[in-house]
């Protein structure tokens, strides 16, 4: 588990967010998955970032904590909050701005859920998860 330093909650944006992402990707990429040659998946990383992080900042009172870990191909990203209220994906709607996050997240993403940090739902707070896969399984193994 490699843990994004959020600092102030109240400050901590989608932006910020999204340039710690990339310098983690550089970083820590298993030897097989390359930010440069995987840079689709590193932009799709990105996007997943900034909603989660953007849900975070409007409705969960800010980021208390941003978090990552490599599973095989998959990263799994986290984005802990204050709110205990859950994400939703919601009804297509061409007449709403916004709302569209969970959405954009669970079609990009292998899976999606969320934790809550305590057993009082009222002040726990919650964590969102997302799993984004990075190479399909078989990657590297040559013709059938």
């Amino acid at each position: 588990m490699i843990d994004v330093e959020v600092g102030d909650p109240g400050s901590f944006t989608p932006g910020t967010a999204r340039e710690r992402t990339l310098e983690l990707l550089r970083a820590t990429a298993p030897g097989d998955v390359s930010p440069q040659g995987s840079a689709d998946r590193c932009e799709t990383a990105l996007l997943v970032v900034s909603e989660l992080v953007t849900n975070a900042v409007k409705h969960g009172r800010g980021v208390t904590a941003m978090r990552f870990r490599w599973q095989g191909p998959c990263l799994r990203i986290e984005v802990s909050d204050y709110a205990a209220a859950a994400p939703a994906v919601l009804a297509e709607s061409a007449d709403r701005e916004g709302g569209r996050g969970m959405s954009i997240v669970s079609a990009l993403c292998e899976d999606w859920g969320v934790r809550h940090r305590s057993h009082d739902l009222a002040t726990g707070g919650k964590t969102v998860f997302a799993t984004l896969r990075f190479r399909d399984p078989g990657f590297g193994e040559g013709p059938a």
